[in-house]
């Protein structure tokens, strides 16, 4: 829809592609290639190092002039440095991982192992009555936790479990959006899945999360 409308009144389309990048999509080249987007109709592409490719840094793409003006009035060119070139490494790394260049398959199998566990890690949720934002292959979950002064006492009384979360809140947040956030991995096996869903059963039920019930 939203590039129809483009199409109809030739604004700009800037993509943030922190959460999809490396895991969205059949080889994990993000939205576009999840909902089939011709990368034609987007004219400014971001996205972060620091998570499916567990390094820092980021990137923006778009055609030479955009670029130029980024690189001529933004301060980081002015006042940042270069990321390193064992990071540099650590990211084209990961790309030949995802492109099968390095490790066969194991870039596809990773892709496949993560859709399983977002898919199982989310409807769990959903089934013990816990309100959850984001689109059901996307592997960053924010459980609404919504009340700011339970954030606190969600965030405690998880690591009585032995789970650390993060928790997000106001000025992040709305001031009643308050969130904890989960980041899914295909590292993740069942038995870790399981443990973390049972904490936070636990917990949802002690201080009253369960919104949906």
């Amino acid at each position: 829809a939203i590039v129809e409308l483009k199409k109809k009144y030739k604004f700009y389309i800037y993509l943030d592609e922190a959460h999809s990048i490396g895991c969205t999509g059949t080889t994990g080249r993000g939205v576009t290639e999840f909902f089939n987007i011709d990368l034609k109709y987007i004219d400014v592409m971001m996205g972060t190092f620091t998570k499916s490719f567990g390094s820092c840094g980021g990137y923006i793409a778009a055609d030479k002039k955009i670029i130029d003006f980024v690189r001529e009035k933004s301060y980081c060119c002015y006042y940042g440095v270069s990321i390193a070139p064992a990071v540099c490494a650590q990211i084209i790394a990961s790309i030949c991982v995802l492109t099968g260049k390095i490790g066969n398959d194991i870039g596809k199998i990773k892709l496949l192992k993560l859709r399983e566990n977002i898919l199982y890690f989310r409807s769990k949720l959903k089934r013990m009555g816990f309100i959850i934002y984001g689109h059901d292959y996307s592997p960053v979950v924010p459980l609404m936790i919504y009340i700011p002064g339970q954030l606190s006492a969600f965030s405690r009384l998880m690591l009585e479990h032995n789970v650390a979360v993060v928790v997000v809140g106001f000025p992040a947040t709305s001031i009643l959006s308050s969130r904890a956030r989960f980041c899914i991995s295909s590292c993740h096996n069942k038995e870790m899945l399981d443990h973390v869903l049972n904490a936070i059963d636990i917990v949802g039920t002690r201080i009253g999360m369960k919104y949906k019930i």
